[in-house]
């Protein structure tokens, strides 16, 4: 072949390439979009449904200061907000109480963390930071979110109308503990849950 066939080929090659990258690119931005617009729209409902019971939150609130003074108690509280939020693993949950253990906890961002006590290391990662649960842009976080086994749930309504109210006493409680600074969070602050699994080799 000649040195023009050559340069032919490699010129269909990079615009087959450029092409290809261009439509992912274009699919990742629409799939954005949707992301987006579904998130405000759970948001809009879930927060309705709140108003709604706002009655049980308020129990709820009161029912919360006095079980979280007592030592422990706040595993029980996470274990059924990760009963909730991954059903087909709520009878695991439940009947294996004191496997969670604190791993991370943070007044900036709001969140905190806690792992199984086995060797799968899988972890559970409460947080109000959109950060802390997307992973960083550019062609390392793409790749990584392609082969990422991690799994996002909104901690709101949809799980139960105190689920918010839980994991933030919940988080206030631990970052006391730490002798840390809890400050105000806004009365509709959006809390995520991220399942964390690590990949397993062979």
């Amino acid at each position: 072949m000649t040195a023009i066939d050559w340069l032919v080929i490699f010129v269909v090659l990079v615009a087959g390439g450029g092409a290809a990258l261009a439509v992912i690119l274009s699919n990742a931005a629409v799939t954005r979009a949707i992301n987006h617009l579904e998130r405000s729209y759970r948001r809009g409902k879930t927060l309705e449904l709140e108003q709604l019971q706002i009655q049980l939150v308020v129990q709820r609130e009161a029912e919360l200061q006095k079980l979280l003074s007592q030592d422990g108690t706040w595993r029980g509280i996470v274990q059924q907000l990760l009963a909730d939020a991954f059903p087909a693993q709520a009878m695991a949950v439940e009947g294996a109480g004191g496997w969670l253990t604190l791993t991370d906890v943070s007044d900036t961002p709001a969140q905190f963390a806690v792992g199984r006590q086995d060797e799968s290391g899988e972890t559970f990662l409460f947080s109000v930071s959109r950060q802390a649960v997307t992973r960083k842009p550019g062609w390392r976080g793409l790749l990584t979110s392609l082969f990422s086994r991690d799994i996002v749930i909104p901690i709101d309504a949809s799980l139960s109308p105190t689920a918010r109210v839980e994991v933030e006493a919940v988080w206030r409680h631990l970052a006391d503990r730490r002798g840390l600074d809890p400050q105000a969070l806004p009365r509709q602050a959006e809390w995520y849950l991220v399942n964390r699994r690590p990949r397993r080799r062979g």
